[in-house]
């Protein structure tokens, strides 16, 4: 096997096997990439963890033909390190025990294992399949994926549902149980009949990355088990969480009567220094929204308080609020726009946070007691 190949567009595939090659695998073969330079004029580089795999075709001048795997993370290291604008070469030896990368003066020497060995990934088209923007997609799991759980035990919860709505939206949604974020928009051509799935953490990240390289629209195919993504240069698929996602319209307040308006960055800034003082357990900061003012409080235990206020339009009784300030924070991050809204009923219910801008992201907050 003989190809050369231009380091930007060979980086970038490498960038993409790395995020989901196991470092550490009682399978070695594993840590390998799959380089597939049978076809013509493209090399094909596949990748995958058992539960996330990659297929990325990368343009390239093929002199002989041949498949081989190697270490996945040695070879971007190397690649990454070359400098840009170059062409690099890979070749195998006759006995099939060694890659050489070459490119100027630099060469490099690398073991290999069989491709006979490397697990089999089938380009497979699911069941339900739809076109979606790639801005769109970013947009639905950006706004939702700070939500997602982490811990294992909740493995249900360790991604984000997606779903198709019965009022024509495409929704994602994400929880942990003390906050949840919801993003949704129009409903793609062909998504209707989607089942909702819980698409895991390092599945979204693989996705969001791979679809912030383009701006064309992204092929989505889905099963009761399986969801694929197909780009211009890429095929991804990949396990679904198998769980039930629970009932998170339950948390969505119903009756919060109570409301006022906030510019998020502003917020963000106040809730910030204050929670310089807060604990480093609970991170709480409490808020004593009153008649055209918010008061915003810490206490560091033993350290010190904090206080400042923010002035609102509000004309309801008094009502003190107790958030995890990192969750406050994470909220007021995603929002773009000048002007949001804060509705609740009382200091113990759900607290429902949209931007008045862009009122199909919704984020839910579960008060703390401080």
């Amino acid at each position: 096997m003989k190809v050369s190949l231009s380091r930007s567009h060979f980086l970038k595939a490498l960038q993409h096997s790395n995020n989901i090659i196991e470092r550490r695998t009682t399978v070695p073969i594993l840590a390998n990439i799959l380089i597939d330079a049978t076809g013509e004029d493209q090399v094909l580089f596949t990748s995958t963890d058992l539960e996330i795999s990659i297929v990325e075709t990368v343009p390239a001048a093929i002199e002989a033909k041949g498949k081989i795997t190697v270490s996945g993370k040695m070879l971007h290291d190397i690649v990454r390190k070359l400098p840009g604008y170059i062409e690099i070469f890979l070749t195998l030896n006759e006995e099939g025990s060694r890659l050489s990368v070459e490119s100027g003066k630099s060469h490099f020497e690398l073991s290999v294992l069989s491709p006979d060995d490397y697990p089999a990934v089938t380009i497979a088209e699911l069941p339900n399949t739809f076109s979606v923007p790639a801005k769109t997609l970013i947009s639905l799991f950006d706004r939702t994926a700070f939500a997602m759980s982490t811990e294992e035990t909740r493995y249900y919860l360790n991604g984000i549902y997606m779903h198709a709505t019965e009022d024509g939206k495409l929704r994602a949604v994400a929880t942990d149980g003390h906050r949840m974020a919801r993003m949704q928009a129009p409903l793609p051509e062909g998504a209707d009949g989607i089942p909702g799935v819980i698409i895991s953490r390092k599945t979204i990240a693989q996705i969001q990355d791979m679809a912030s390289d383009t701006d064309q629209d992204i092929k989505i195919s889905l099963s009761e088990t399986q969801i694929s993504a197909r780009f211009e240069n890429a095929y991804l698929i990949s396990r679904l969480v198998d769980g039930q996602f629970p009932e998170y319209e339950r948390v969505v307040p119903k009756n919060a009567d109570k409301s006022f308006s906030f510019n998020p960055s502003y917020m963000a800034t106040v809730v910030d220094r204050v929670a310089t003082m807060a604990s480093e357990k609970t991170h709480g900061v409490k808020l004593a929204i009153d008649s055209g003012k918010i008061s915003f409080s810490a206490d560091g235990s033993g350290f010190g308080t904090a206080d400042e206020e923010m002035p609102i339009e509000y004309g309801e009784a008094p009502v003190s609020i107790g958030f995890n300030s990192k969750y406050l924070l994470d909220v007021t991050d995603k929002m773009d726009g000048k002007d949001a809204e804060m509705s609740f009923s009382d200091e113990a219910s759900p607290v429902m946070i949209q931007s008045v801008e862009e009122k199909e992201a919704m984020y839910v907050l579960m008060p703390m007691r401080i």
